[in-house]
């Protein structure tokens, strides 16, 4: 703790005295859930999460990014202890320009997501290059590794390559892809590889919005009892329309995939649903994350309305299914204390659970308070 807070104080000190331009950036988040788990029985959490970002300009073509991430957790088995405190580097990179192939290079730990967060929405540590290829169309490349296992061990660390080509315009369109392989530190050495593919089509017609995504990913598995690796294809397609009308705002979201086994950099995928998925206001409560069902094949349908009685204050609900989970119902209220600045929402859902998964009904209620500068 000492260590990463002179780091910080470090780089406040540098930055401010030596770069050509620096400014910070930072949130506060502090939420508080009640709910039931998988088995029925009652609990809940509370956590709060402080990040604290700095922008350092060393040259008129390089960037310096440090963003500090500080997690408190407070719960029934750690209460008596005081709580876990986690600080961490969420990002590291250093970001610049090379002329000869006009491109921007970034080196370090860096975030990297796509349009819907379905396939990347992660961190990761490596080097990207981002081109120009006019003011609407872009293309990036990267290699890195998602993930580190034991220090000493090379065989259960996850690496690859990334790509993503872009066209924003009210008719966009484009595509993210990525190759990634992880060895089997129990059998060497068998490497394992996944390719996906997700193409995307945008298309903004005031005052309806539509977003489609279409996924496709080869996924390597090992066989244990015949002693080989299998490889099996999966495919679905991912479907958002929105819609606002003054003080109206609608939703309706869908996901479909043939096999819920969907390798990603990340399986955040917000659907609006707290049970069920990722909703808007809190997105750990870990009760059945996204692609989480008892059928081979996931499909998911939430459709949501928010509505905004003033400048302060929007009342939220959802409805939703997922095949082989269950049906959500949620709602609630925001509030804007200090208009884009703080506010806070209170929300609760409640969900019927399907007889296969454990025919124990859940429900969530719980605050959130957010403060971003």
């Amino acid at each position: 703790m000492k260590r990463t807070l002179s780091l910080i104080f470090a780089i406040l000190i540098v930055g401010s005295m030596f770069a050509l331009d620096f400014d910070w950036d930072g949130e506060f988040r502090s939420r508080t859930a009640a709910y039931n788990n998988f088995n029925g029985d009652p609990g809940g959490h509370t956590d709060n999460r402080l990040w604290l970002g700095f922008n350092t300009e060393l040259h008129s073509d390089i960037n310096l990014r440090a963003l500090i991430e500080v997690n408190h957790r407070w719960s029934e088995a750690v209460a008596p202890f005081g709580g876990n405190v986690d600080v961490t580097a969420k990002e590291v990179y250093i970001d610049f320009l090379v002329e000869a192939i006009k491109s921007r290079v970034r080196v370090g730990h860096q975030p990297w997501a796509d349009h819907r967060g379905l396939v990347l929405d992660y961190t990761f540590s490596g080097l990207s290059v981002m081109h120009e290829l006019s003011e609407q169309m872009n293309f990036k490349a990267a290699f890195g590794k998602y993930a580190e296992g034991i220090n000493d061990n090379r065989y259960d660390d996850i690496q690859g390559f990334i790509f993503s080509f872009n066209n924003e315009a009210d008719l966009a369109y484009g595509a993210d892809a990525f190759f990634t392989w992880s060895r089997n530190r129990f059998v060497d050495p068998v490497l394992l590889k996944y390719i996906s593919l997700a193409p995307y089509l945008n298309m903004k017609l005031d005052p309806i919005n539509l977003d489609a995504t279409v996924i496709f990913q080869l996924n390597d598995s090992y066989d244990w009892i015949n002693d080989e690796v299998d490889t099996d294809a999966i495919f679905g397609a991912a479907v958002n329309v929105g819609m606002e009308m003054d003080a109206l705002e609608l939703n309706a979201d869908l996901l479909f995939l043939s096999d819920h086994d969907l390798v990603t950099l990340s399986d955040y995928y917000q659907n609006n649903l707290y049970l069920f998925g990722y909703g808007e206001h809190h997105d750990d409560l870990g009760m059945y994350p996204p692609y989480t069902t008892t059928e081979d094949s996931y499909l998911g349908f939430t459709g949501q309305a928010k509505y905004a009685l003033s400048e302060k204050i929007k009342f939220f609900g959802a409805a939703g299914f997922v095949n082989g989970t269950g049906i959500e119902l949620n709602g609630g209220m925001e509030y804007q204390l200090v208009p884009d600045l703080l506010g806070v929402a209170a929300y609760g859902a409640y969900g019927i659970i399907d007889e296969d998964m454990n025919n124990k009904n859940a429900y969530a209620l719980g605050t959130t308070i957010k403060i971003e500068f």
